[in-house]
């Protein structure tokens, strides 16, 4: 330690100078380190937030044209054959669906963990297209009721590895919850509805099971509408802009619900004669499931819009943070070389006083740049300087006058 002091003595001033602002900025430069640490793990959690919304949009789609597959299967089994062009055209959706997503998992699926998930998704789907129409309705049913739960342990899945599912704001939250778990179900719900219904008004009969079945299907489409009107109620007290953007499709999307519920339980499940037509019903059923679906869209378009805005509140943090940093340290070194400069100049001008006063050159002073310790020693001395002249022609003028009075005695 006192050979580390008495080193440090030794050295020059721009050297000491520099330590000390070195060891000022060390611990601060740690600091800044890991407030950008943390910035950048904020951004790179809500930019995997974003990833995760990027494969949740195509899966919204392919879950829509599965139901519908289901239905035109169900109304061909139960006696309507005229629906198999639009069964074909669904198939060709879903394949489309199909490569669109297979797009994103070569992007996205080592990131989310999806790629064995959505292969055997795709495998099922192709299995359920080759056999569903040689099957008994209630197996295609069945099948095609697999493969949809497979569609939304997909979306969930992703919303676990997405960090979706860990999102730290009661907003964003409660999105994701909507869009990843509460409306895919409601609408499946709502699907099932109109896919079992839509084999009944085939056949225009019912059984007993199928008639608790519809009002089993019917009670879940209402428990999970209570679960997201809950979710929307925290939602609209955390972030208001939101209830302008979403009340307008939810409100839609209730109102539809409880047509298609009042039709279903009028004239399907009590009804003693079934006389609604399968068109009817399916654009019924297809119109309230199409109000659900535009809720979705409408609630992931605003967590995306959420999400992005939550990262470019992130990078522009970060970056004013980095900015007044490098400001205030550029702010400092400049502090220091002015300090040092101003130092060396003024210890530069009393060193050179130094060798005129050894040759007795008293009249000679130095100039003062500042008014800190160096700058009055320089005042002292320039005051010393002074008082020595002075001496020094007194001592000349008694020294002639002595002269003058020994010339006058001789």
């Amino acid at each position: 330690m006192l050979t580390s002091i008495t080193r440090f003595k030794h050295l020059p001033i721009w050297m000491k100078l520099g330590l000390i602002a070195l060891l000022i900025l060390l611990p601060l430069g740690g600091l800044l380190y890991g407030f950008l640490a943390a910035k950048q793990a904020d951004i790179a959690f809500a930019e995997k937030e974003l990833r995760g919304v990027e494969y949740l949009a195509p899966l919204k789609s392919l879950l829509e044209n599965l139901q519908q597959h289901r239905d035109f299967v169900a109304a061909i089994l139960g006696g309507n054959p005229d629906q198999k062009d639009r069964l074909l055209s669904t198939q060709a959706a879903i394949d489309t669906h199909v490569r669109t997503i297979e797009a994103i998992d070569q992007r996205l699926g080592k990131t989310l963990d999806t790629s064995t998930r959505l292969r055997a998704l795709v495998q099922r789907w192709r299995d359920v297209q080759l056999k569903s129409l040689d099957l008994r309705f209630a197996e295609s049913f069945e099948q095609h009721g697999q493969m949809i739960a497979d569609v939304i342990a997909l979306m969930q899945h992703i919303g676990d590895r997405s960090n979706l599912i860990l999102d730290p704001y009661l907003d964003s939250y409660y999105l994701m919850d909507t869009v990843v778990n509460k409306l895919p179900t409601t609408i499946e719900y709502l699907g099932r509805l109109r896919g079992l219904g839509s084999n009944i008004v085939a056949r225009r009969t019912r059984t007993l099971e199928e008639r608790v079945q519809l009002r089993l299907f019917s009670a879940q489409v209402k428990s999970s509408l209570e679960a997201v009107q809950r979710g929307f109620q925290v939602l609209y007290k955390e972030h208001p802009a939101m209830e302008r953007k979403l009340t307008t499709a939810f409100s839609r999307a209730l109102e539809g619900n409880d047509t298609f519920l009042t039709l279903i339980d009028e004239r399907v499940a009590q009804a003693e004669t079934i006389t609604l037509t399968l068109p009817e019903y399916f654009v019924a059923g297809t119109e309230t499931v199409g109000r659900f679906l535009s809720l979705h869209d409408e609630a992931l378009a605003g967590l995306r819009g959420l999400l992005e805005t939550r990262v470019s509140g992130l990078v522009a943090s970060r970056n004013t943070q980095l900015i007044v940093a490098l400001l205030l340290a550029l702010l400092a070194i400049s502090a220091a070389l002015g300090t040092y400069r101003l130092l060396t100049r003024q210890i530069h001008a009393i060193v050179a006083l130094f060798g005129p006063i050894r040759e007795g050159r008293y009249e000679v002073r130095t100039e003062v740049f500042s008014e800190d310790e160096l700058g009055t020693m320089a005042a002292s001395l320039n005051t010393m300087l002074d008082v020595m002249q002075d001496q020094r022609l007194s001592l000349l003028r008694s020294k002639e006058e002595h002269d003058a009075m020994q010339v006058a005695i001789t």
